[in-house]
């Protein structure tokens, strides 16, 4: 037991990352827009993923 604390411990989310999808037909765009979807129902600190993009 001892052993999975110290790993919920050190996981920490990062403070950005990058997402790049694929093209080229219709099951490449429905996957992006699924995974685009999925990204914006998963909450991190009272706020869904996407409103946490860095864009340079």
């Amino acid at each position: 037991m001892a052993q999975s604390a110290d790993i919920s411990e050190r996981l920490k989310p990062f403070k950005s990352i990058g997402v790049c999808f694929s093209g080229g037909g219709y099951r490449a765009t429905a996957f992006s827009l699924g995974v685009l979807d999925y990204l914006n129902r998963i909450e991190l600190e009272g706020k869904p993923l996407l409103e946490k993009r860095h864009c340079n």
